[in-house]
């Protein structure tokens, strides 16, 4: 996941405390040792923060605080220096936050928008479009490539994990391999 799951920031008031995001967060110690500092699963523990690190910033007046921002918006820590390497707590920042990772978009020859995000593939109809949450979930699958065919705009092509390739012929109602029969 390296491609779009990645963050290194330096504290700027400690050159030695590295954070280190991914699909983890981590820190390295003086020693040398890499130290895992986040919880993905329990949500309910000070150091949860959702799956996919993909930046880390400081305020400029206060290197104690540090925001991340994951694959389910964001968190702030009041304690990055302070509680570093082994108390650092998060607190989510999302209060009515409605945020969607996309890798990449297709778009059809009459506006049609095909979706290719993190968790899902969506597929918006711009005929269609009555509320900014009409689009229809084709595909339940981290992907990383869609597009829409400019010949016939029925028929998607849309990628996923490990080089899984897929197509539908009939606006995503159903997908299938790329090469089957």
């Amino acid at each position: 996941q390296g491609w779009y799951s990645h963050a290194l920031a330096v504290n700027p008031d400690d050159k030695d405390v590295l954070y280190i995001g991914g699909v983890r967060f981590a820190t390295i110690t003086s020693q040398g040792d890499l130290i895992l500092i986040d919880d993905v699963i329990n949500e309910a523990a000070s150091d949860f923060l959702a799956a996919d690190k993909h930046d880390i910033v400081f305020n400029p007046f206060n290197s104690n605080e540090m925001m991340i921002a994951t694959d389910l918006g964001v968190y702030f820590s009041s304690n990055a220096l302070s509680g570093h390497p082994y108390n650092i707590s998060y607190t989510s920042k999302n209060f009515k936050l409605n945020n969607s990772n996309t890798l990449n978009a297709g778009f059809g020859k009459n506006g049609d928008i095909l979706i290719s995000g993190i968790q899902n593939t969506h597929y918006l109809d711009y005929s269609n479009i009555n509320t900014p949450y009409n689009a229809s979930k084709i595909w339940n699958s981290s992907n990383a490539s869609a597009e829409i065919s400019n010949y016939e705009e029925s028929v998607f092509f849309f990628s996923g994990y490990f080089g899984s390739l897929k197509k539908s012929i009939n606006f995503g109602n159903t997908n299938f391999p790329f090469l089957d029969s």
